[in-house]
């Protein structure tokens, strides 16, 4: 499906652009007119550069030769819930998924990566490992759980801060091993550890640790969820399972702010960055609108 979809795009949009794959970009160059782009393929000569590569390291390198100071940095952290497929039913009658914020005291949560009739699986990022979510669609089978984030955003001076914090939190949980922690509902209200899910009428699709989330995850982000469930349950009218499991912990990463204006531009004229690497936009929508914003307004006569 997905090689289906890029070849469309690539055949809609062949005639109107020239491409150049696996040419690795070394060197951009503000010259007093344009940009002088250094590959290893030869050097292209450009008016207006636009940069979408996601989170990278490499644009660390290129922003500090252009210029362009980073800012603060955003990380978010949150609990993995897999609870009872039905339990959303009336927020799920017309839709796949759906996107619930909360506002707490000094923070706001926002469920993130919603897959009903999905399971959990284990991912790994900058040496750690969380749990994640995986699609139905994905599986040969549906499952019988829906299972989602609850994100809480904190912000850092800058990127190092940020991940320093993350391998803290995250690297304590996993212990060198891999190792993720997991609790039902009802004894994290109860402040019991959990010992056993064999009786468990919510099955976990991970292979976790059972343990107490509150000795292991920082509380702003358990106490967060536990709020955010008691407005949750008076949307749907009705409680939460006790069963429902708790899996420590999930995270997204972002990288450091680099200052951009309503156009997507950057401080250095003709420069733009679209997508997740000026740590703007912070979901696939969200970069993949910046991305066909910008190509618009290039196209335009204001440009």
């Amino acid at each position: 499906m997905a090689e289906s979809v890029f070849q469309s795009l690539f055949d809609e949009i062949e005639g109107a652009m020239d491409f150049q794959f696996e040419a690795d970009i070394s060197e951009i160059k503000d010259l007093d007119e344009g940009f002088e782009i250094h590959t290893n393929k030869g050097i292209v000569l450009s008016n207006r550069v636009g940069i979408g590569t996601g989170i990278s390291e490499w644009l660390e390198g290129q922003a500090a030769s252009l210029g362009i100071d980073a800012g603060e940095t955003r990380l978010d952290l949150g609990l993995r819930v897999e609870m009872k497929g039905d339990q959303l039913r009336n927020l799920l009658q017309d839709t796949f998924e759906t996107k619930l914020t909360y506002y707490g005291e000094g923070y706001s949560a926002t469920t993130y990566c919603m897959n009903p009739k999905g399971r959990i699986i284990r991912k790994h990022q900058h040496g750690l490992v969380m749990p994640y979510g995986q699609n139905a669609r994905e599986r040969e089978r549906p499952g019988a759980n829906l299972n989602f984030t609850l994100f809480i955003p904190r912000y850092y001076e800058d990127h190092d801060s940020a991940m320093e914090d993350a391998k803290k939190v995250i690297g304590g949980i996993n212990q060198d091993r891999g190792r993720i922690v997991i609790q039902r509902l009802e004894d994290l209200k109860a402040n019991r550890q959990t010992n056993s899910l064999e009786t468990n009428l919510i099955v976990p699709s991970l292979d976790a640790v059972p343990g107490n989330v509150k000795e292991e995850v920082p509380s702003l982000y358990w106490r967060g969820l536990l709020e955010m469930f008691d407005s949750l349950e008076g949307l749907i009218g009705e409680e939460l399972h006790p069963d429902t499991l708790l899996y420590g912990i999930d995270a997204k990463f972002y990288e450091a702010k680099l200052h951009t204006n309503i156009y997507f531009g950057t401080d250095v004229r003709g420069l733009y960055l679209v997508g997740d690497c000026s740590g703007e936009t912070h979901s696939l929508s969200q970069a993949a609108a910046s991305g066909i914003y910008l190509g618009r307004m290039l196209n335009s006569d204001q440009y």
